[in-house]
């Protein structure tokens, strides 16, 4: 057996890199420990007057590990890494979701903000771990030695970070534990925020503020708007354990911004050729969006060196 499958399937064989020496009786995925993860998600759908939240408990497919080589505080959420298995999922909107755009916001704001998500595309992702949480303050601040948020809060998340910021926060990082830490993908951040769903959200077609922290507008007198993040471990997660991966803070990802999906890659690697090199992408929306810009096919883009008071991060692991 080669090395790489040895490595791959962890069973002991390679100790390099800050990689933890496993055993053939742990759980383990991509040669590192994993510890069972059971969490409450729900499903929201509209109701006559309000949303409708239905909690369920899950069991995760593969498990969490926990980075031991970040020293932090006490009560300081720990960085944590969801197993995500590899798959197959068609990334982009939807003709339906498309339609429904364009009656409420009108072709020409269609075109102007959201036809980047076309055309929708099968992608096959390999497996890897993302960030349970953004990035917190008490992350950024044990790697970085400063914290340049603006909502202060241990266990909120990061934001006033450029995608320059979070490349020198993720290297740094990697001095320190040994591992190959990076920002996701956009592929892999879309496939680990639909979640094995089909629907504008991860949630379900619709969203409310009991699952995710976003700007409601005036007219929906049942939802709280905040004003502010909150911390990374609050409200429910998606349907495979990661919390506010739909608002709270737009998190950057590797890709160069492209106009469209006409020749993007297929094998979920990250997008960098043609396109806007000097634009990156961010995901998710954030608390100050609408829950438009919070749909799990939305994309934004800014200059890499741009920083901005929902701009944010969060970080996955693999290895080659």
């Amino acid at each position: 057996m080669r090395r790489r499958q040895l490595f791959y399937l962890g069973l002991g064989a390679i100790t390099g890199m800050g990689i933890p020496t496993v055993t053939r009786s742990q759980r383990q995925f991509l040669g590192l420990p994993v510890e069972p993860y059971q969490f409450t998600t729900a499903t929201v759908s509209s109701g006559r007057r309000a949303s409708v939240i239905t909690p369920k408990t899950v069991n995760a497919k593969v498990g969490i590990y926990r980075e031991t080589g970040l020293k932090l505080g006490s009560g300081d959420v720990p960085l944590e890494m969801v197993g995500i298995p590899g798959g197959t999922f068609r990334m982009g909107n939807t003709p339906e979701e498309r339609g429904k755009i364009i009656k409420a916001r009108g072709q020409e704001h269609y075109d102007k903000y959201y036809s980047d998500e076309e055309p929708s595309h099968v992608v096959r992702v390999p497996d890897f771990f993302m960030g349970r949480y953004e990035v917190t303050q008490a992350h950024y601040e044990a790697v970085m030695g400063t914290n340049p948020a603006y909502f202060k809060g241990n266990n909120r998340p990061v934001e006033n970070v450029s995608w320059d910021d979070s490349q020198e926060f993720i290297r740094r990082l990697n001095q320190i534990t040994g591992k190959r830490y990076r920002l996701p993908t956009e592929a892999e951040w879309e496939y680990a925020a639909r979640a094995g769903t089909t629907s504008v959200f991860s949630y379900g077609d619709t969203i409310s503020t009991q699952v995710a922290n976003y700007w409601t507008g005036s007219n929906v007198p049942k939802e709280v708007y905040r004003w502010v993040t909150v911390a990374v471990n609050t409200l429910y997660p998606n349907p495979w354990g990661l919390y506010h991966i739909h608002g709270n803070v737009w998190e950057w990802v590797e890709d160069y911004y492209h106009g469209n999906y006409e020749g993007a890659p297929t094998d979920g690697s990250a997008w960098l050729t043609g396109g806007n090199q000097n634009g990156r992408v961010l995901r998710g929306g954030s608390w100050h969006n609408i829950s438009t810009n919070c749909r799990s096919a939305c994309r934004s883009r800014y200059n890499p060196d741009g920083r901005d008071g929902d701009f944010g991060f969060r970080v996955v692991l693999s290895f080659p």
